[in-house]
């Protein structure tokens, strides 16, 4: 046991209680609103892209995003450190919003359990739409 319990889209991993989307497949969308200090979570199997390149995109934000991923086995907070991140497109992948965040991720081969992929957003006083795209090489 490694004191993670799941019910209905809700993880609890040892201190704070999450709730995400999953990320069933390549082509996935998703948008919303975020208010400052939150967080939007999903959820990615391993095995989502065959251990081939996996672009999340968030270009069609209208604000300031950082991109954040975790090991579900090693995450307990958003304050938990990240295997990878991007903030600001990094690589110029948002002509049109430079303060948007894109992030190309590839699964560690020797790991077989789930991502945790975090959206938040570089403000703290507006409510902003945030846009995620997934998209497999």
């Amino acid at each position: 046991d490694n004191g993670e319990d799941e019910t209905d889209g809700v993880c609890t991993a040892n201190v704070e209680a999450i709730t995400y989307t999953n990320i069933t497949s390549c082509g996935h969308w998703e948008s919303g609103v975020l208010s400052p200090d939150e967080v939007k979570y999903f959820k990615f199997k391993s095995s989502l892209n065959g251990g081939k390149t996996i672009n999340f995109d968030a270009c069609g934000s209208t604000a300031d995003t950082i991109l954040q991923i975790w090991k579900e086995s090693e995450f307990t907070n958003s304050a938990s450190t990240p295997i990878a991140e991007n903030d600001d497109n990094k690589y110029n992948s948002c002509p049109d919003n430079y303060l948007a965040s894109y992030l190309n991720f590839t699964a560690d081969s020797t790991y077989s359990g789930d991502y945790i992929l975090g959206i938040e957003l570089y403000s703290d006083s507006v409510d902003f739409g945030y846009v995620i795209a997934v998209d497999c090489e």
